[in-house]
């Protein structure tokens, strides 16, 4: 399977409390019930909404509602994580922490795909890359070189 970090929001329920769409979401992704229930604490805490688990989600600042998106869909054991700029919401310190996962998820092996405009995110989490243009492909190689043409076609 894959765990999507795309669009990470998508799938909650405003009307919903923070503790059901944490439920809700993880059950849509595959975790079962005692799945969800063991890991709901590791949830909460990496997202930091201890104190806002019975909030409803529409009252959730955009940035708390990454957080919560990004800490459900990154305790999915899935073995290939999608992640297209959504952590570019959201203060530096949670930003940091989440980069810190991925670096995590990446040790234990598994595969990411990582679409992105800052060339320091992607020499920090790829080693391969594919330079696409209008569709087409350029380039697939080191991210290195793929990075360093296509820093000379935009200069």
């Amino acid at each position: 399977g894959v765990a999507p970090l795309i669009e990470l929001t998508g799938g909650f329920v405003g009307d919903l409390t923070v503790r059901e769409n944490v439920r809700l979401t993880a059950g849509l992704h595959g975790m079962g019930r005692a799945e969800v229930s063991e890991r709901y604490d590791d949830i909460i805490d990496f997202a930091e909404l201890e104190k806002f688990q019975d909030t409803p989600y529409k009252h959730l600042s955009n940035g708390m509602k990454v957080r919560l998106a990004f800490s459900v869909v990154s305790q999915l054991e899935e073995p290939i994580l999608l992640v297209d700029e959504v952590l570019a919401v959201g203060d530096k310190a949670f930003r940091d922490k989440c980069y810190q996962r991925i670096d995590e998820l990446l040790a234990e092996g598994r595969t990411l795909f990582f679409v992105s405009h800052n060339e320091k995110d992607l020499r920090r989490f790829c080693t391969r890359g594919l330079y696409l243009n209008k569709g087409g492909l350029v380039l697939d190689a080191s991210i290195g070189e793929v990075l360093d043409r296509y820093n000379a076609d935009n200069s």
